[in-house]
């Protein structure tokens, strides 16, 4: 709900250092990748690319689910 055209990345990351704190201990690999995929883009939306680029490389070695592989590559190209 914080991610989008009216993003709010600071909430977005308080609410998932919230979640992670609460079940990070007990995630699956899916759910472990989709919390790096979110924090992610939280992180694009705050600025932070090389935060952003260790979560969405974590995010891919988990096997996130990404719509666009070529467009994800290209993102990931384009933080390093």
């Amino acid at each position: 709900r914080y991610l989008g055209p009216d993003s709010e990345p600071e909430k977005a990351l308080a609410e998932l250092a919230q979640v992670e704190e609460k079940y990070g201990d007990n995630f699956t690999r899916t759910e472990q990748a989709a919390f790096h995929q979110l924090r992610g883009a939280a992180r694009l939306d705050k600025k932070d690319y090389a935060g952003a680029l260790d979560d969405l490389r974590i995010a891919k070695r988990l096997g996130a689910q990404i719509d666009d592989r070529e467009k994800f590559g290209a993102l990931l190209a384009q933080l390093e």
